[in-house]
């Protein structure tokens, strides 16, 4: 089961903005995929800031059963050259601790990796 957790803001995990709704779909999953934004952010916010609200969260969430999940984190929007986006890359794979993968939705980069990296881990899952 795949579940998009669009809106997972600051405060999900006491269920601020949707986030119990949310949330509870992530726990019917078997993989979580992480899709953080590697341009420029509003109120300095950083591709690392990003992860840390949505893994913070998930931590924060019936104690962490989440966490327990495998994971993938995907940086987006590599196709903007002009946004240091290598920086940014080069950044959050130093503080992250799954696999990362840099893409573009927009041009399609590295979007079979990402599905075949899930299609890997759910199987895994589905052994045990």
């Amino acid at each position: 089961m795949l579940a998009d957790l669009p809106g997972i803001i600051e405060g999900a995990h006491e269920n601020k903005g949707l986030g119990h709704d949310f949330l509870q779909h992530a726990e019917r999953t078997k993989v979580l995929l992480y899709v953080i934004d590697g341009s420029v952010g509003e109120d300095n916010r950083t591709p690392f800031k990003d992860y840390n609200v949505l893994y913070n969260e998930l931590k924060e969430y019936k104690k962490g059963i989440l966490l327990d999940k495998p994971s993938v984190i995907v940086l987006n929007k590599s196709d903007r050259k002009y946004t240091n986006f290598s920086t940014r890359l080069a950044a959050l794979k130093k503080q992250v601790h799954a696999p990362l993968i840099p893409i573009s939705a927009k041009e399609g980069d590295n979007l079979e990796l990402v599905i075949e990296m899930l299609r890997d881990k759910v199987r895994e899952v589905e052994k045990q």
